[in-house]
């Protein structure tokens, strides 16, 4: 059933990661290399579902766009997607074993930060996502809090990323405009929690780092709190669960 509710572009990218990470992976042959394969199966994927309209960049030391670092130090970025008005940077680790740190996550915070930094008057007007699909479960909450803090999109298989619980929640909502109000308001209350929740937690390093009049870089703090972001992705994951398993269930 065509709904006429379509996923945006950066839904879409976290939609396709999550599948990636879940399922596909699952079934993908691995091969010698240190990450059995993950990276360059992952952007494969990736690139085939023609996500990023402005081109990608695979394991790029200049931003895939021949741009230097603020440090002038080289960094390495895994894969670099863009679409016309954002710009997906991922960082690509099995992580099936060794454990997820806060350097790892800093360091790929920062590696980004450098490049943004030199070239912000280049990204004006794109947002920047930090991007880190992930097999290695389950995830301790303070390094979830770190994620938020930072901005960085954990997508992993313990929890269900933010923005595919708004986009399905969407989808059960257009699915069920036909119902009564009392069976269709778990489902609309589900999706407002979700697009409360997308809009307080996705940031861009873009939201942090802006030019101001006189072309003066200014920091803009953002006041959240991340130890109530994790406990609330986990109570809206826990939501869909129970609804979606319902709706799935439900007779015509």
């Amino acid at each position: 059933m065509d709904t006429g509710t379509y996923p945006s572009a950066i839904q879409s990218v976290t939609i396709e990661s999550y599948v990636f990470i879940s399922k596909i992976w699952l079934h993908t042959q691995r091969t010698t290399e240190p990450d059995k394969g993950f990276q360059r199966a992952f952007m494969k994927y990736i690139v085939e579902r023609n996500l990023f309209s402005s081109g990608s960049a695979f394991c790029t030391h200049d931003f895939g766009r021949g741009l230097e670092t603020l440090s002038k130090l080289m960094h390495e970025l895994d894969f670099i997607g863009w679409t016309e008005n954002s710009v997906c940077v991922f960082e690509l680790k099995l992580y099936e074993v060794a454990d997820l740190s806060k350097d790892m996550l800093l360091v790929f915070y920062h590696k980004v930060l450098d490049f943004y930094l030199k070239n912000i008057s280049f990204f004006k007007g794109q947002r920047l996502y930090l991007m880190l699909p992930t097999r290695y479960a389950p995830i301790d909450d303070t390094m979830r809090m770190l994620c938020f803090s930072l901005g960085i999109e954990l997508i992993d298989t313990e929890l269900y990323p933010v923005r595919l619980i708004e986009y399905y929640a969407s989808i059960m909502c257009a699915q069920s405009s036909d119902l009564p109000s009392e069976r269709t308001k778990p489902l609309q209350n589900l999706l407002l929690q979700a697009r409360k929740l997308v809009q307080e937690s996705s940031f861009s390093i873009s939201d942090f780092f802006t030019l101001d009049s006189r072309n003066q870089i200014v920091f803009t703090p953002i006041i959240i709190s991340p130890d109530s972001l994790v406990r609330r992705h986990r109570e809206l994951d826990a939501r869909f669960r129970r609804i979606k398993e319902s709706f799935l269930s439900r007779t015509p």
